[in-house]
């Protein structure tokens, strides 16, 4: 079900039926889907959340988080994380979204069919403090979306952050001295799922399985995004 939900966000229900999804310079293998979603050795575990004093389950997020991969060369090339255990998708009022670091092992030709917003890589800064994204912080955004979106900093092709669309915001309604929320951010780098798949008192790795598209060691608790930073 959970690799259905991933293929579904992808847009690429086909992939299930076949041995692989072209991408052009990286592919998303059948198999590699199977060991992310299905692998034996593997646990896949679920966290329920709910909103105080609400009986019913609306306003509920369903976490679902995957156990580390051995450190064993081929299990690190399908899924990359070896050290920490890491939400793949979370489920939020039964709208499923991408985790970022199920994103990040995510070829270009994928993420650039995602609906995204690019913001101003200084504008990243207030959204890891736990600020909503505003309309005027807003450079680009799909015309079309199924109420979420990724977020990414101009120059930077990794998405840093998810979240839903507000009512009223189009590409009509966003940009310098527009007013508003656009983005109701769910989830972004520093936040409390981030610091929970990471030890900050680590000293960075020299080695591992390393991003093809953030240049960084994926273990290393930026999400293999050299441009992801604290501050």
């Amino acid at each position: 079900k959970l690799r259905d939900s991933f293929l579904a966000i992808i847009g690429n229900t086909t992939a299930a039926a076949n041995d692989e999804t072209d991408t052009g310079t990286q592919s998303i293998t059948k198999e590699q889907l199977d060991f992310i979603f299905l692998d034996s050795k593997s646990d896949v575990s679920i966290r329920k959340l709910k909103l105080k004093n609400v009986n019913s389950n609306a306003g509920a997020t369903n976490i679902y988080s995957r156990s580390p991969s051995s450190s064993i060369e081929e299990d690190a090339a399908l899924w990359p994380y070896t050290k920490f255990s890491q939400v793949l998708l979370m489920q939020v009022d039964n709208v499923t979204i991408p985790s970022l670091a199920l994103l990040s092992i995510l070829p270009a030709e994928i993420l650039n069919s995602l609906p995204t917003m690019v913001v101003p890589p200084i504008v990243s800064k207030y959204l890891c403090r736990g600020a909503d994204l505003m309309r005027s912080g807003i450079i680009s955004m799909p015309s079309k979306h199924h109420g979420w979106c990724v977020i990414r900093a101009m120059g930077n092709q990794q998405p840093f952050a998810v979240g839903f669309v507000t009512n009223g915001t189009d590409p009509s309604s966003i940009g310098a001295e527009t007013k508003g929320v656009g983005l109701q951010v769910v989830t972004c780098y520093g936040d409390e799922i981030h610091l929970s798949q990471m030890d900050p008192t680590a000293k960075p790795l020299d080695r591992g399985r390393r991003s093809e598209i953030g240049g960084g060691i994926f273990d290393n608790g930026n999400y293999g995004n050299v441009g992801f930073i604290d501050g």
